[in-house]
């Protein structure tokens, strides 16, 4: 931030404290769904065939609408409560950020049961807890994991 003082000098004040707005909010959610994006194509090139099996299982009679509510606003919801809102919480009060982001992304990563969503679930883990620490509010691992769900369904329909 620039100031100007009555003097006609110029004084910069650099404010560090991260604040969550809709400009945040948006950045951060683009972030979230170019991490999604970035693993599926990264698997894809690896030849890496960790989602098919899931995405079989997870859209087998169910209609765009209830898969879109169920991925993108409910398991978001329900799974950063409980990841970041309980666990990583909970540890941060015994440990480090970075021991409590460790810990609570490979709960995260063994809770998807499988290698190649397992390794991307710990790595959005981290993000994920950044984000909690960062802006001090759950608004932003949810928002961002609501974006990286969107981006895997959009992929996969």
């Amino acid at each position: 931030m620039l100031k100007l003082r009555e003097n006609g000098d110029v004084k910069m004040k650099l404010d560090y404290r991260k604040t969550w707005d809709m400009r945040t909010g948006l950045l951060m959610a683009a972030v979230g769904a170019m991490l999604s994006l970035a693993f599926r194509v990264l698997y894809y090139w690896m030849g890496i065939d960790g989602y098919q099996n899931v995405e079989q299982q997870l859209t087998a009679d169910k209609t765009l609408g209830i898969l879109a509510v169920e991925l993108v606003v409910l398991s978001p919801i329900i799974e950063e409560v409980l990841f970041r809102g309980c666990l990583y919480r909970l540890l941060r009060k015994r440990g480090s950020a970075v021991s409590s982001a460790l810990l609570s992304s490979v709960a995260f990563g063994i809770y998807h049961w499988n290698i190649p969503q397992g390794i991307y679930a710990f790595v959005m883990g981290l993000f994920l807890a950044w984000s909690l620490e960062q802006y001090q509010t759950m608004k932003a691992p949810i928002v961002i994991h609501m974006a990286a769900n969107m981006m895997a369904l959009i992929i996969s329909i």
